[in-house]
């Protein structure tokens, strides 16, 4: 039995061999996609520090990483969308419980409603949520006065979220079709999330910081999704100094160990 360093080694290897192949023409296929993630997620859940450390410093790992965070991105849109027509097509809520990730994202939404909680929000807007907008309908669920909007790039995405939403008994659910970064309407709302893969490389999450700070006003509750720990290696991080004069509450022992919830005191009264 190998044990020690060269046991750590052989993880990391293969974590990055998965990394590698994730963004690889031969992976374009949505199933191979499934397998190729789902065992680097398996991976990264049981990988101590030292192996995300020697996944993180590998040569061949940093050529891809940006790729292998849009890659990632692209892997999540496609399975969500295929679920969500998978959906409406049935006109029943059963396919949402083989859904890989449902449990892990509804620990987390719990986890985070109980953070917000304090601060009561309402009208929520999600950037980011996709076709099956799974962490709205947590939030809705867990409180049935909130209404959230979302907010998603895809025009395909808010189409079809709406048909999810109705065929779930969500009645305080709408949906945008635009890039955040065209958007500025968030005064209309009480709080305000990034979803997690909203930016997928560093550029892109400058960009959004920049323009969050610039529109979204300091009365108006702020919380980014980022990736902590094993989560950097398929997801991007927010660089949290980048909002100046701001308090980041970044929620410590999240129920999903590869991101968090980062609340911002943005000059603003605390509860």
């Amino acid at each position: 039995m190998v044990d020690g360093p060269a046991r750590t080694s052989d993880i990391a290897t293969r974590a990055v061999d998965l990394c590698l192949e994730a963004v690889s023409t031969e992976a374009d296929a949505i199933n191979r996609r499934e397998e190729v993630f789902a065992e680097l997620d398996s991976i990264l859940e049981r990988a101590s520090d030292e192996q995300i450390r020697q996944i993180l410093s590998c040569g061949r790992y940093r050529a891809v990483r940006q790729l292998v965070h849009h890659t990632r991105a692209e892997y999540e849109y496609e399975r969500e969308m295929l679920l969500a027509q998978d959906i409406v097509e049935t006109g029943s809520e059963h396919p949402a419980a083989a859904f890989r990730s449902a449990d892990w994202y509804d620990r987390a939404t719990e986890f985070e409603m109980r953070a917000l909680a304090p601060y009561r929000p309402k009208r929520m807007l999600f950037v980011g949520a996709g076709p099956f907008p799974t962490s709205p309908f947590s939030y809705m669920r867990i409180d049935p006065e909130v209404s959230v909007t979302c907010l998603d790039r895809h025009e395909s995405a808010g189409d079809i979220a709406r048909e999810v939403a109705a065929i779930f008994g969500f009645d305080h659910f709408d949906a945008i079709s635009s890039d955040i970064l065209d958007f500025t309407g968030f005064a209309d709302f009480d709080c305000v999330i990034i979803g997690l893969v909203v930016g997928t490389n560093d550029a892109e999450k400058a960009r959004i910081a920049e323009h969050l700070k610039r529109w979204v006003p300091p009365d108006i509750l702020l919380a980014l999704r980022t990736a902590v720990g094993s989560g950097a290696v398929i997801y991007p991080e927010f660089d949290l100094s980048s909002f100046d004069g701001s308090k980041p509450h970044l929620l410590a022992n999240p129920p999903h160990k590869s991101f968090t919830l980062a609340i911002l005191e943005r000059d603003r009264t605390a509860p």
